[in-house]
C-alpha cells in the first residue's frame, strides 16, 4: 500500500514540475500557478484515500483463535444453500461438537463441498455422509 503512496507522490511531484514549466506568451499568472499546485495536491490527496478504502475493502477475514474461527465458520456456514469449503486441514472443526454437527447436516442435505490437502477422520466421515 505505501509503494503505491510513494508512486501518487512521483505523480504529484511531477505534476508541480510541468506546472513550473508552463510557458505562454506572457508567464503565467501567480493564480494560475496556485490554483494548478493546489489541484495536484486535492488530486493527490483523493488518489490516497482512494487507496486507504480500497484497501480496507479488500482486507478479507482475519481470526486471531481457533475460537474466533469456528465462530466466523459457524455463522457463515449456518446460513441456508450450499457451501464450498477451501482449506488446509479441518483441524479447526476437529474439537468443536457444534460445528461437526452442522458439517454433518449439510453432508446429509448434499449442501457441503470441501476441498483440501488430505482427505482423513472427519472429512472422510463427511463425505461418507453425502459431501463433495
Amino acid at each position: 500500500m505505501y509503494l503505491k503512496w510513494f508512486g501518487h507522490l512521483g505523480t504529484l511531484g511531477s505534476l508541480i514540475g510541468i506546472i513550473f514549466l508552463i510557458e505562454g506568451n506572457e508567464n503565467p499568472s501567480a493564480f494560475l500557478m496556485g490554483f494548478l499546485i493546489c489541484l495536484a495536491i486535492i488530486l493527490f490527496i483523493l488518489a490516497i484515500v482512494w487507496e486507504m478504502k480500497l484497501s480496507q475493502k479488500n482486507k478479507g477475514i482475519y481470526c486471531k483463535s481457533e475460537k474466533e474461527i469456528n465462530e466466523y465458520m459457524f455463522r457463515w456456514i449456518n446460513k441456508g444453500g450450499r457451501v464450498t469449503i477451501f482449506t488446509r486441514d479441518m483441524s479447526w472443526a476437529e474439537d468443536d461438537m457444534v460445528i461437526k454437527d452442522m458439517l454433518l447436516k449439510k453432508a446429509k442435505k448434499n449442501e457441503l463441498t470441501i476441498i483440501l490437502a488430505k482427505n482423513k477422520g472427519l472429512t472422510k466421515n463427511l463425505e461418507q455422509n453425502g459431501a463433495g
